[in-house]
Parts: structure tokens; sequence; C-alpha cells
């Protein structure tokens, strides 16, 4: 459903209700959302860690990852261990 018709239908259901006000209630909704799917991407999503001269390193940031930790301490990137659950390095 796109903006224009959620308005339109709570108009028709509510009509004390403020056009403008319901506009800025679902763009702001909008762009709370977008920042939700960037801070999961960043943090929420466990990316491998790589094995660099015997040391493991961070994917994302490539600083040294401390092994059982389930995020990188420098950029606070999620870890994956092994079977990507991050916090424990399995076999």
């Amino acid at each position: 459903m796109e903006i224009d018709s959620i308005i339109a239908r709570l108009g028709e259901m509510e009509s004390h209700c403020n056009i403008e006000e319901i506009r800025d209630i679902l763009r702001d909704y909008d762009a709370l959302a977008e920042q939700y799917q960037a801070m999961y991407q960043r943090f929420g999503v466990a990316e491998p860690v790589v094995r660099k001269d015997g040391v493991w390193h961070c994917h994302s940031c490539n600083r040294r990852a401390n092994q059982y930790h389930s995020y990188c301490h420098a950029c606070g990137k999620k870890l994956a261990w092994g079977c990507g659950k991050g916090g424990r390095r399995y076999g």
C-alpha cells in the first residue's frame, strides 16, 4: 500500500485526523524502518571471521577478533565462528 492510499483510508476513518500529521507520522515510520534495517545489517547479521597470519580478524573492519566473542570490539559487527552462531569457535 502506498502512502497516499493509507492517508485516504485514515482520513475516511477518522474525521478529526489532520492529513499533514498523518503524512509526518508515515514519513517518520519509513525513516525509522530504514534506520532499523541498516542497523540490523551492521550489527545483527553475522559474518565469518577471517584467519590471516595465524590471527583471527573481523571481516568488516579487518581488526583482530578475540576468540569466543560474539561481536567485534572495534566496530561492533556480529562475528560468526564456524557454524555462523557467533561467540564460539567450533572445530
